[in-house]
Protein backbone atom coordinates (compact mmCIF):
# COMPACT_ATOMS: atom_id res chain seq x y z
CA UNK A 1 0.00 0.00 0.00
CA UNK A 2 1.26 3.49 -0.84
CA UNK A 3 2.27 5.89 1.92
CA UNK A 4 -0.15 8.62 3.02
CA UNK A 5 2.25 11.11 1.40
CA UNK A 6 1.96 9.36 -1.97
CA UNK A 7 -1.79 8.85 -1.62
CA UNK A 8 -2.28 12.58 -0.98
CA UNK A 9 -0.17 13.73 -3.95
CA UNK A 10 -1.80 11.13 -6.22
CA UNK A 11 -5.29 12.12 -5.05
CA UNK A 12 -4.60 15.81 -5.75
CA UNK A 13 -3.20 14.96 -9.18
CA UNK A 14 -6.24 12.78 -9.99
CA UNK A 15 -8.64 15.47 -8.73
CA UNK A 16 -7.08 18.03 -11.07
CA UNK A 17 -6.65 15.60 -13.99
CA UNK A 18 -10.24 14.34 -13.82
CA UNK A 19 -11.74 17.78 -13.22
CA UNK A 20 -9.73 19.63 -15.86
CA UNK A 21 -9.95 17.06 -18.65
CA UNK A 22 -13.74 16.66 -18.50
CA UNK A 23 -15.96 18.44 -21.00
CA UNK A 24 -14.92 20.64 -23.88
CA UNK A 25 -12.06 22.55 -22.23
CA UNK A 26 -9.48 19.82 -21.76
CA UNK A 27 -6.30 20.97 -20.05
CA UNK A 28 -3.19 18.79 -20.10
CA UNK A 29 -2.52 17.70 -16.50
CA UNK A 30 0.74 15.87 -15.75
CA UNK A 31 2.77 14.92 -12.71
CA UNK A 32 6.48 15.76 -12.25
CA UNK A 33 7.21 16.46 -15.91
CA UNK A 34 9.33 19.17 -17.47
CA UNK A 35 7.58 22.21 -18.83
CA UNK A 36 6.28 21.49 -22.31
CA UNK A 37 7.69 23.20 -25.38
CA UNK A 38 4.14 23.93 -26.52
CA UNK A 39 1.27 24.70 -24.15
CA UNK A 40 -1.96 22.75 -24.73
CA UNK A 41 -4.90 24.68 -26.20
CA UNK A 42 -6.72 24.87 -22.85
CA UNK A 43 -3.66 25.08 -20.64
CA UNK A 44 -1.05 22.91 -18.97
CA UNK A 45 -1.01 21.92 -15.32
CA UNK A 46 1.99 20.25 -13.68
CA UNK A 47 1.67 18.75 -10.20
CA UNK A 48 4.99 18.25 -8.41
CA UNK A 49 5.52 15.93 -5.43
CA UNK A 50 6.80 18.75 -3.23
CA UNK A 51 8.16 18.56 0.28
CA UNK A 52 6.27 17.25 3.28
CA UNK A 53 8.57 19.24 5.57
CA UNK A 54 9.26 18.50 9.21
CA UNK A 55 6.26 17.08 11.02
CA UNK A 56 4.87 17.93 14.39
CA UNK A 57 4.96 14.74 16.45
CA UNK A 58 2.64 13.60 19.20
CA UNK A 59 4.07 10.92 21.46
CA UNK A 60 1.11 8.91 22.70
CA UNK A 61 -0.10 7.59 20.42
CA UNK A 62 2.80 8.41 18.10
CA UNK A 63 1.44 10.47 15.17
CA UNK A 64 3.13 12.70 12.59
CA UNK A 65 1.26 15.86 11.52
CA UNK A 66 2.43 17.17 8.15
CA UNK A 67 1.78 20.40 6.25
CA UNK A 68 2.94 19.12 2.88
CA UNK A 69 3.62 21.82 0.29
CA UNK A 70 2.68 20.48 -3.18
CA UNK A 71 3.82 22.82 -6.00
CA UNK A 72 1.49 23.36 -8.97
CA UNK A 73 2.55 25.04 -12.22
CA UNK A 74 -0.11 26.29 -14.61
CA UNK A 75 0.36 27.67 -18.14
CA UNK A 76 -1.94 29.24 -20.69
CA UNK A 77 -1.02 30.40 -24.18
CA UNK A 78 -3.91 31.64 -26.32
CA UNK A 79 -5.27 34.95 -27.55
CA UNK A 80 -6.45 36.02 -24.08
CA UNK A 81 -3.57 34.70 -21.97
CA UNK A 82 -4.48 36.63 -18.83
CA UNK A 83 -8.18 35.77 -18.94
CA UNK A 84 -7.52 32.15 -19.87
CA UNK A 85 -4.99 31.67 -17.08
CA UNK A 86 -7.34 33.30 -14.58
CA UNK A 87 -10.20 31.04 -15.70
CA UNK A 88 -7.98 27.95 -15.38
CA UNK A 89 -6.84 28.99 -11.89
CA UNK A 90 -10.49 29.56 -10.93
CA UNK A 91 -11.41 26.07 -12.15
CA UNK A 92 -8.57 24.59 -10.07
CA UNK A 93 -9.73 26.59 -7.05
CA UNK A 94 -13.27 25.29 -7.50
CA UNK A 95 -12.08 21.68 -7.62
CA UNK A 96 -10.07 22.13 -4.42
CA UNK A 97 -12.95 23.91 -2.70
CA UNK A 98 -15.35 21.08 -3.63
CA UNK A 99 -13.09 18.38 -2.10
CA UNK A 100 -11.07 20.03 0.68
CA UNK A 101 -10.09 16.72 2.34
CA UNK A 102 -9.24 14.76 -0.84
CA UNK A 103 -11.86 12.17 -0.03
CA UNK A 104 -10.91 12.03 3.65
CA UNK A 105 -7.12 11.57 3.19
CA UNK A 106 -6.32 15.02 4.63
CA UNK A 107 -7.46 17.22 7.43
CA UNK A 108 -7.66 19.90 4.74
CA UNK A 109 -5.98 21.22 1.61
CA UNK A 110 -5.59 24.90 0.84
CA UNK A 111 -4.00 26.71 -2.11
CA UNK A 112 -1.59 29.60 -1.72
CA UNK A 113 -1.90 32.72 -3.87
CA UNK A 114 -0.41 32.28 -7.36
CA UNK A 115 2.74 33.95 -8.61
CA UNK A 116 1.99 34.92 -12.23
CA UNK A 117 4.57 35.70 -14.91
CA UNK A 118 5.21 35.57 -18.65
CA UNK A 119 7.92 33.01 -19.29
CA UNK A 120 9.74 32.01 -22.46
CA UNK A 121 10.80 28.42 -21.93
CA UNK A 122 11.81 25.78 -24.46
CA UNK A 123 9.77 27.29 -27.25
CA UNK A 124 6.70 28.24 -25.19
CA UNK A 125 7.27 31.88 -26.13
CA UNK A 126 5.21 34.33 -24.18
CA UNK A 127 3.11 31.74 -22.39
CA UNK A 128 1.49 33.01 -19.21
CA UNK A 129 2.61 30.86 -16.27
CA UNK A 130 1.47 30.79 -12.66
CA UNK A 131 2.89 28.77 -9.84
CA UNK A 132 1.40 28.20 -6.44
CA UNK A 133 1.31 25.48 -3.82
CA UNK A 134 -1.42 23.41 -2.30
CA UNK A 135 -0.79 22.87 1.40
CA UNK A 136 -2.05 19.43 2.40
CA UNK A 137 -2.43 18.88 6.14
CA UNK A 138 -2.52 15.21 7.08
CA UNK A 139 -1.65 12.77 9.83
CA UNK A 140 0.23 9.50 9.62
CA UNK A 141 1.61 7.03 12.13
CA UNK A 142 4.91 6.55 10.26
CA UNK A 143 7.07 9.13 8.47
CA UNK A 144 7.93 6.85 5.55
Amino acid sequence: MASIREQVVRALFELLRDGLTAGGRRSDVQRNRDRAQKVAAHGDVIVRDGLPGDPEISMSPRKYFYSHEIPIEVAFDAADKEGGLDALLSRIGGLIKDDPTLGGLCICIEPTAPNVDVIDTNGATGARWADFSVIANYVTDWPL
